[in-house]
């Protein structure tokens, strides 16, 4: 990580891990995958009958993109699988699109640069 002339961090440069991901990122993506697993787990538990547990395991595996675990019997239970997809995938791009802008910000911004 670079220091300033005198060797000390500023307080944006502190605020940085070694890829270049802000702790405001790492927060914010913590908040969302929460999100995401309360709202799933809530959704799941009030459209398929399925216990508390046996939702948040499922929509710990749908957020994670590996599908559902147990089979969904119910209209509603489907309708909402399926929109919780889509939301699950729109959740995955946008956390991947945080990690790769600020690994790409942070190496193009330590770069030296060759003007002379």
């Amino acid at each position: 990580m670079r220091r300033s002339a005198l060797g000390v961090q500023t307080p944006e440069e502190e605020a940085q891990t070694e890829l270049g991901i802000r702790r405001q990122d790492i927060v914010i993506i913590f908040v969302v995958v929460a999100f995401g697993l309360a709202l799933g787990s809530l959704g799941y538990y009030y459209t398929t009958q399925l216990s508390l547990l046996d939702s948040f395991y499922n929509a710990s595996l749908i957020l994670s993109g590996m599908g559902p675990a147990n089979p969904i019997t119910t209209v509603g239970g489907r309708f909402f699988a399926s929109f919780f997809a889509v939301f699950s995938g729109f959740v995955f791009v946008v956390i991947i699109t945080i990690f790769i802008q600020r690994i790409i910000l942070s190496e193009v911004t330590m770069r030296p640069s060759n003007s002379t």
